[in-house]
């Protein structure tokens, strides 16, 4: 279904059918929310060639449209990488961009309301925790998230089984024959199983009888040192930072006698010229901008019907 056979279904022009499905507040709120659900029940599809013209209209354009990145006041600290990619992204589309810091305890009605203010159509959700509950009109919105939650939605997440892998390769072709893996227990476990998938795969290609060494650090380095010695561990991928680790002598010590690769290496708990893969957050907040832009020319709003995700590969890096 076209947009012409949309006005005609719904006895509208065809203007007003484009203002309501690009969100425009000259529309009242309701019509273009029975406009927007009548174009998901009936399967319509923006024409190619006016997406393109809508591109280059956004292109010399300036603040045509509107979008929101949320943030959790928890995530806050680590955002400025990804950050710097979803502003220069944002710019270079011609995008209109708010940064919203989501306190603990406010209230969703006021969340509601701010956005509608400023008229937003399209949202960031960045690092959201698995129990975040947050009660929007999500149907007013495009939304991406930055990371895996919510699981309803399109997501752009780092792709720690490349991650993982990498270094895993990296320690084989520099001669270590026991490479051990070091995850902290309190990450998401899709991102530790994701590492983990990627550290097995690679530890396949080792001719050993042995099952592969996994250990979930707890913040007690004594148990990591045991561990260490117990599985005659030559080198340390780790998700854990070495300037935590090092917090310990006796755990220092240690680790001044093996190889130790990061699966985050610009961390800043890992001091400079550590080697390891750098995550590129800056290519997630980019992608994760880009990705909106194409849902909201394509008109597509509130929960996926069956969630894209996106995968976003570190850089290998040897040297500061």
């Amino acid at each position: 279904m076209n947009q012409k056979q949309l006005a005609a279904h719904l006895n509208m022009s065809a203007s007003a059918i484009s203002a309501a499905l690009n969100n425009k507040r000259n529309i009242p709120e309701a019509t273009r929310r029975r406009v927007q659900e009548a174009a998901r029940e009936l399967g319509y599809t923006p024409n190619a060639a006016s997406r393109i013209m809508a591109y280059r209209r956004h292109q010399n354009v300036k603040h045509n449209m509107n979008i929101a990145v949320l943030v959790p006041k928890e995530a806050k600290a680590g955002f400025k990488r990804c950050q710097t990619g979803v502003r220069q992204q944002a710019d270079t589309l011609g995008l209109h961009l708010n940064e919203i810091v989501l306190e603990k305890g406010m209230r969703h009605k006021r969340l509601q309301q701010i956005l509608e203010s400023r008229s937003i159509q399209g949202l960031l959700l960045y690092r959201f925790p698995p129990d975040f509950d947050l009660q929007l009109h999500w149907s007013h919105f495009g939304v991406v998230a930055i990371g895996h939650y919510p699981e309803c939605f399109n997501r752009i997440i780092l792709n720690q089984h490349q991650i993982a892998t990498e270094c895993v390769l990296h320690a084989i072709e520099a001669g270590y024959r026991r490479p051990g893996l070091l995850q902290r227990k309190g990450n998401l476990a899709q991102v530790n199983y994701l590492s983990l998938g990627g550290y097995l795969s690679a530890m396949a290609r080792l001719d050993s009888s042995n099952p592969p060494p996994v250990f979930e650090y707890e913040g007690t380095p004594q148990a990591v040192i045991d561990w260490i010695k117990e599985n005659r561990i030559d080198c340390l991928i780790s998700n854990v930072g070495k300037l935590e680790l090092m917090r310990s002598k006796r755990l220092q010590a240690k680790l001044d006698t093996l190889g130790f690769y990061a699966l985050a290496r610009n961390s800043l708990e890992n001091p400079p010229g550590t080697i390891g893969v750098e995550q590129d957050l800056r290519a997630q907040g980019a992608q994760a901008v880009n990705m909106l832009f194409g849902m909201l020319t394509r008109g597509e709003y509130g929960e996926a019907h069956i969630p894209r995700m996106t995968m976003i590969e570190g850089r290998w890096v040897t040297s500061a």
